[in-house]
């Protein structure tokens, strides 16, 4: 069986946001035994999910960086883009 292959046009699924809304509904008195202990539940994944993001992102860049030789940030933003990666900042840094 042949993987399928990678592109640019891959979806890129955060589940961030929907965890942020699910805490705020969850402190605002939603319908869960604990509020406050669930909501830091999700807190924590939200964090984790972050940490696990930046991780990823970091060792991503530096595959992007070791494939070609003498590789520059032009390069390797190209190679990231092929694959439908976004592990590269922003040019305004976010």
């Amino acid at each position: 069986m042949t993987p399928a292959p990678i592109t640019a046009h891959m979806s890129n699924f955060d589940p961030i946001p929907r965890l942020q809304q699910i805490a705020a509904t969850i402190e605002d008195g939603g319908h869960f035994d604990s509020p406050a202990t669930a909501a830091h539940y999700i807190n924590c994944a939200i964090k984790e999910i972050e940490r696990l993001r930046k991780e990823r992102d970091e060792a991503r860049r530096m595959y992007c960086y070791a494939i070609p030789e003498n590789c520059d940030e032009h390069e390797a933003r190209k190679i990231a883009w092929e694959r439908g990666w976004d592990c590269f900042p922003q040019e305004d840094g976010k």
